[in-house]
């Protein structure tokens, strides 16, 4: 056989056929049964730098390609980049260099070093050098390096390089680095964030991540849904577990479960129904509670009109002295009081404690008493508290309460001793009601 012939099987017996450079076969021919025995080698050589094609029909095959498609309905359905292979299927095309389709129907290859291993309608576009569709349907990689879809049906990863998705409908990606497991109509968009599964998430913050639910997003950097049912963080590293209509927009804040709960403020936490954590470093739990200060557990069963209106809250306060005067113990050591919001009455009880820096001293309190406070005006006990000195080494050392003017706030003032560092805490109960 000469060289640029081809051998086509017309009926019954093998025929050449001139191929205007197309390829050349050789290998021995069985005259019987006309197949190329497994007696000696199949040599396919092209002509030149031209490719190997099963069609002579169709528009001209890249150099050094492969196009073993049978079947198309348009000329431009070949592999007509250089190095190109289109290996099977149907209505297949493969324009980029150096990419493949391996089979399924009308999927298309416009990028250069990507791969379409099966599937339908499935096209990776230009600019999306080294992706890969595995299978599915009429899913799409535009703009996106070194992206990879693994399954699914109309999933879309659109300019985020090195980005995933593994199944699922309607799932978009467009963060670099981001995931979208499987689900439906999830969306991650921010810098590696990622959606395990679902339907209707949204990871729009950096390095976010929504886990599993519905309709919850994860939309500042650092943010997690668990799961759950609309649920939003939004506070920087803040997280929702999980529940229904939870909002964790503090920084670094927790909805642990639960309904309609918020944790508003930094470093809070808030659970069951309708809580909320207001203040930095509070927890908010039970049903329709509401931190009022710093640093507080505030735990309820109900409201009577408003969140916080019936309840019982817990707090700590604290300093060192180091003088013999009166010093306000805080909620913080630079400045927040015991504030009692307007239109409150609180029944306390206070446990305070003191010990000597070199543990030789120590002393303990204990108050009971009624503070309240009209509206705007400044606060006042209701009766006498009452105090208990439970123990002293030094009789010198005190500890008094006051309902403070210009502070709006019940103050433990607390006395060690001159050049004495002494150390000290109080853990403060209150039942509270507001009007």
């Amino acid at each position: 056989m000469a060289s640029h012939e081809i051998l086509i099987f017309n009926g019954a017996r093998p025929e050449r056929q001139p191929a205007n450079d197309t390829l050349s076969l050789t290998g021995p021919l069985d005259t019987v049964t006309h197949y190329i025995t497994a007696t000696g080698v199949l040599s396919l050589v092209p002509g030149g730098a031209k490719g190997i094609q099963a069609r002579t029909t169709g528009n001209p095959r890249g150099n050094y390609s492969v196009d073993l498609q049978l079947s198309s309905n348009s000329v431009d359905q070949v592999a007509s980049g250089i190095g190109a292979a289109l290996l099977g299927g149907d209505k297949n095309k493969v324009t980029a260099d150096y990419s493949v389709a391996l089979g399924g129907q009308s999927n298309i290859v416009n990028s250069q070093f990507c791969v379409c291993l099966v599937g339908s309608s499935n096209i990776i576009y230009s600019g999306s050098n080294r992706g890969i569709i595995c299978g599915g349907s009429s899913s799409t990689i535009n703009d996106a390096a070194a992206a990879s879809i693994f399954g699914g049906s109309s999933n879309d990863i659109d300019g985020g390089d090195n980005s995933f998705i593994g199944g699922g409908i309607n799932n978009a990606v467009s963060g670099e680095g981001a995931v979208v497991v499987g689900g439906s109509n999830d969306t991650s968009s921010g810098t590696a964030a990622g959606i395990i599964a679902g339907q209707g998430n949204v990871a729009s913050g950096g390095y976010t991540g929504v886990l599993a639910g519905k309709d919850n997003d994860a939309t500042d950097s650092y943010d997690c849904v668990c799961g759950g049912l609309q649920n939003e963080a939004s506070g920087t590293y803040s997280a929702v577990l999980g529940g229904y209509a939870g909002t964790a927009n503090g920084v670094a804040s927790l909805v642990l479960s639960g309904r309609n709960c918020i944790s508003s403020a930094d470093s809070s936490m808030a659970g069951g129904r309708d809580s909320v954590a207001a203040h930095n470093y509070g927890v908010a739990y039970g049903r329709e509670s509401k931190t009022q200060l710093e640093s507080q557990f505030a735990l309820s069963g109900g409201k009577i009109a408003n969140a916080g209106d019936a309840q019982t809250m817990v707090s700590t306060s604290y300093r060192q002295t180091t003088v013999g005067t009166p010093v306000a113990l805080k909620l913080n050591a630079a400045t927040d009081y015991l504030v009692i919001p307007a239109d409150t009455c609180w029944s306390f009880r206070i446990l305070v404690v003191g010990l000597k820096s070199d543990g030789a001293q120590g002393a303990g309190y204990s108050f009971e008493g009624v503070i309240r406070r009209d509206g705007t005006a400044d606060p006042v006990f209701v009766g006498t508290p009452g105090k208990v000195v439970l123990g002293e080494d030094d009789s010198a050392w005190d500890c008094t309460v006051q309902a403070h003017a210009s502070t709006k706030a019940l103050i433990i003032w607390v006395t060690g001793a001159a050049a004495t560092t002494v150390n000290w805490a109080a853990r403060i109960e209150f039942a509270s009601v507001q009007v």
